[in-house]
């Protein structure tokens, strides 16, 4: 099983280097949106917070799932307000196009990854 995992990387447990990129630059303290298996990653691999994390770790978990991933397919744009950050990689498009994010700008962009910083 662990050879296999090596082999394939799955995207439940690795890290694309723009991934792992990003999340190292994210400012302490900052509340990232970022799609659930993203948000796993992040509190682990820096000092920035998540509105969703892991299910255990989350206060009011589903109720914040549900809203970060509609927010990634256009359905809860109102979660946008809570964030400081938005982190927008392969996690987040495999829920939909990137939402409309007016006003913000691109504080860190590599290959298939960007994060937007509020204006």
């Amino acid at each position: 099983a662990l050879l296999s995992a090596a082999l394939n990387r799955p995207a439940e447990v690795f890290l694309t280097r723009a991934e792992a990129e990003a999340i190292a630059r994210l400012p302490a303290g900052a509340l990232v949106l970022a799609a659930p298996r993203t948000g796993a990653f992040i509190p682990a691999r820096s000092d920035a917070r998540v509105l969703y994390g892991h299910p255990f770790e989350t206060v009011d978990a589903g109720r914040w799932r549900a809203a970060v991933a509609g927010f990634f397919a256009g359905e809860a744009p109102d979660v946008l307000e809570e964030a400081d950050l938005v982190f927008y990689g392969p996690g987040e498009a495999a829920l939909g196009p990137r939402p409309d994010l007016p006003g913000w700008r691109v504080s860190f962009a590599a290959d298939d990854v960007k994060v937007y910083a509020r204006p």
